[in-house]
């Protein structure tokens, strides 16, 4: 829980108790129904307005795969995604990725299919530490079959979440796990892909 400390100023006047608060394109005022100095009841208002904020994502490198030829173990690493929808239109939002085709650092002569590679497996979705949000529908944002598969050819996109609308809002956080296959004839090398996330809205 954030804990905010405020040094509010009260503003009377005409005999009316004005306070006003403003945080963050969040702002509240009560303001005091002009009540007599004997009134033993009296009626104020309270009225709050939320402003808008944009859809956006963030993303870093994913952690290094090893792997040594013949190893039994699927070589996996997680790719940390956040998606923060502050615009409060419950629109919905769809996050894809590309990813290029796998190829080594000492000869680019060396490749990885673009095909059976790799593939998501897992996504985990959980609102952002320290907030509140509603999470995506998991129907538009989970692994139907073993794996997701990835065409690495840096312009097909897979699909990795649809919020649906009037959920995925606030800070979500989608961490997919991105599983690879290495096929035994594959030379030995230092191999890179880029991956481009993308958010887009539904509307």
């Amino acid at each position: 829980m954030i804990k905010v400390k405020l040094k509010i100023p009260f503003l009377v006047i005409n005999g009316m108790l004005m306070l006003v608060l403003a945080l963050n394109n969040v702002s509240l005022a009560f303001a005091g129904g002009g009540c007599n100095e004997n009134d033993t009841r009296c009626t104020t208002m309270a009225t709050l307005d939320v402003g808008h904020g944009p859809l956006s994502l963030t993303t870093s490198n994913l952690a290094q795969f090893n792997y040594a030829l013949g190893d039994a173990t699927r070589p996996t690493g997680t790719l940390p995604i956040t998606v923060n929808d502050t615009r409060g239109t419950g629109a919905g939002w769809r996050v894809t990725l590309t990813m290029t085709q796998f190829t080594g650092e000492n000869s680019s002569s060396h490749t990885l299919s673009k095909t059976g590679t790799a593939s998501v497996t897992a996504i985990g979705l959980a609102c952002a530490q320290k907030t509140t949000c509603t999470l995506p529908k998991s129907s538009g944002c989970s692994i139907s079959s073993s794996a997701l598969p990835i065409t690495m050819d840096g312009t097909t996109s897979t699909q990795l979440c649809n919020s649906g609308a009037n959920a995925g809002m606030g800070e979500i956080v989608l961490n997919p796990t991105i599983t690879l296959d290495i096929p035994g004839y594959a030379f030995v090398d230092a191999y890179s892909s880029a991956i481009t996330v993308t958010v887009t809205s539904d509307v």
